[in-house]
């Protein structure tokens, strides 16, 4: 493996990029772009060790710098990448992936989405390290964000890579409230067909009145959480509901979509107690081989 600097006219500046190339250049056909988050740059500690490990394993690979915040034009930088990559006449290039990690692949799904309604064939595919599916504490936000997402056509293959901790795809709101919904409607439906008035409380002996009717409700919520959920089911439960938002956005796309989940990892992908290396080879080993079975396929 080889890296090299590289800068990228973009407009009347220049991106600072590194080409990482496999040492058996003349028989790769395949690149992937990578880029970072809102924070940090290209030398990243995850970007860096994906990038050599696809060099590694006969991928080209360019990561850059765009420290902009705004998306439109972390977008457009992307762009020139894009279109200097393709330039290079020393690679027999015929398969492109764009990826980054958040905000950078925020940038590489706007961009794979406006290039696919150019040509069918520009882009075969996007990784999203930690898809930034809305703010910390804001979901009702995750329409806006995942609009491009949406948009991807069904010929575009996208791999997901989040931690089930991550607070910047905390699913657990909406979907609790949901499950929530889903056990009051089904106790309530219970009371009103099981439901014997006592005495002490109803109005008559044969309709229970509405206070009977809510302490029933909530009652038989109460012992079904109380006797149903041990630890152990409630943490599993929990994980589910934590995925419920990202997958129904998922279900609402039309691209061919994979997802690794790293248990208990943060936005950063960092897990507890867990080196961050065992994480890094966990999310290097799923992306290449995504990437060897989509460019197989092809």
């Amino acid at each position: 493996m080889e890296e090299e600097a590289v800068k990228v006219l973009f407009g009347t500046k220049h991106l600072e990029g590194v080409l990482s190339v496999p040492a058996a250049v003349n028989a790769v056909h395949t690149a992937v772009v990578l880029t970072h988050g809102a924070g940090g740059d290209m030398n990243f500690r995850q970007l860096l060790s994906l990038s050599h490990c696809l060099a590694s394993s006969g991928f080209i690979c360019l990561r850059f710098t765009c420290k902009a915040l705004n998306l439109g034009y972390r977008v457009r930088a992307y762009r020139a990448v894009y279109d200097y990559l393709r330039s290079l006449q020393r690679f027999a290039i015929k398969h492109i992936f764009l990826g980054g990690r958040s905000m950078g692949c925020r940038a590489a799904v706007t961009l794979a989405r406006q290039l696919s309604d150019e040509s069918e064939d520009t882009v075969q595919g996007v990784l999203c390290l930690s898809f930034p599916l809305h703010p910390p504490g804001q979901t009702h936000t995750h329409r806006q964000r995942s609009e491009d997402l949406r948009l991807l056509p069904d010929h575009m293959r996208v791999l997901f890579v989040s931690g089930t901790e991550d607070n910047m795809c905390d699913r657990v709101r909406e979907a609790a409230r949901r499950a929530f919904s889903t056990v009051c409607i089904l106790n309530v439906t219970f009371c009103a067909s099981q439901f014997t008035p006592h005495s002490s409380l109803s109005v008559t002996h044969n309709t229970p009145s509405i206070l009977e009717f809510v302490l029933c409700s909530v009652f038989n919520i109460m012992r079904f959480c109380l006797n149903n959920l041990t630890y152990e089911t409630t943490l599993m439960l929990l994980s589910v509901l934590t995925q419920e938002l990202f997958n129904g956005t998922i279900r609402e796309m039309k691209a061919l979509v994979e997802v690794l989940w790293i248990q208990g990892g943060s936005h950063g992908l960092t897990v507890k107690a867990k080196a961050e290396e065992a994480v890094m080879d966990e999310v290097n080993l799923k992306v290449v081989t995504w990437l060897n079975r989509t460019r197989n396929r092809d």
